[in-house]
């Protein structure tokens, strides 16, 4: 019950017990497992970020050996960052007991390989498996996200220590029935002359430019991954009506037309509509505008 209505329930918040139904609680084994990755994660997120701030050192991988350390033995506490650490008994007590928290579980992918990333069969593999593709034709498979980056790139690479391009990739299907990377552009800003097309490597050189172009594409897919696709359910469920202020109005209504009638004309048209209403002005164009009206609800 809350306070002001003894009626109403409301919600529990920790560290006091949750209720859930018996036949939906996790046995003693899996909530173990739980709560100790739920410690994990909440460490490899605290501490690098304390390292940070804490020194002045440059925390940059610096050889591929940097980040199998991160399986092998743990995140790395150095005395001088632990004397700076307010908290500094539970850290200490977690360096002590639970060296095993400041590890990173080995992802399957090199469990087995530690370079089966490397290759461009497993790169391929990995970016069908996402969610953000577009089939070109039965050959051809096209991982676009360029036009979603460039309007970002100028504020990603104004920040230190950050370089970004937008990025578009083909895939070939072989004939073995695997996919493999043929082609990757890099883009910086619409008005830049820096476009470059890079091709599978032929000698040493072009193959750490080709490995680059590859991760180049891994973090655009993770960008748009995380911040945009998951939040389109959220679009979809609020509908058009939701930001009036500055949380960018215009791009919302016109995202959730493209979500909810899965086409890029309507949602330019509606951005159109919503940015400037008296571009409208053949009479076409006034009827699709009048019906986007209707269906949006849309008031000034």
């Amino acid at each position: 019950m809350s306070v002001t209505d003894m009626h109403a329930e409301s919600r529990v918040e920790m560290p006091l017990p949750m209720y859930v139904p018996r036949d939906e609680q996790f046995d003693e084994s899996k909530l173990n497992t739980f709560v100790i990755k739920r410690l994990k994660a909440v460490v490899h997120n605290l501490i690098p970020g304390l390292k940070a701030s804490l020194s002045a050192n440059n925390h940059d991988f610096n050889r591929f050996s940097d980040i199998d350390d991160l399986y092998s033995e743990g995140l790395p506490l150095q005395d001088e960052i632990l004397k700076k650490i307010p908290f500094l008994q539970v850290l200490t007590k977690i360096q002590e007991c639970g060296q095993g928290l400041l590890k990173y579980d080995t992802p399957k992918i090199i469990s087995k390989d530690k370079f089966a990333w490397l290759r461009d069969d497993e790169f391929a593999r990995q970016a069908i498996a996402g969610v953000n593709l577009e089939i070109v034709e039965n050959k051809l498979f096209m991982a676009n996200y360029h036009d979603v980056y460039v309007p970002f790139l100028d504020g990603i690479n104004a920040l230190d220590g950050r370089k970004s391009y937008a990025t578009r990739t083909i895939f070939f299907l072989t004939l073995l029935g695997t996919l493999k990377p043929i082609a990757i552009e890099l883009s910086l800003r619409p008005s830049s002359k820096w476009k470059h097309v890079v091709t599978p490597p032929m000698d040493a050189t072009t193959n750490w430019k080709w490995q680059l172009a590859k991760a180049h594409v891994c973090a655009n897919d993770a960008g748009v991954h995380q911040l945009v696709n998951h939040w389109s359910p959220y679009v979809v469920a609020r509908g058009p009506q939701v930001y009036t202020s500055n949380l960018s109005n215009n791009w919302y209504q016109s995202r959730w037309f493209k979500l909810v009638t899965g086409s890029d004309e309507y949602a330019s048209i509606a951005g159109v509509l919503l940015e400037s209403p008296q571009q409208l002005v053949s009479e076409p164009m006034v009827q699709v505008g009048d019906w986007l009206r209707r269906v949006c609800k849309y008031r000034r």
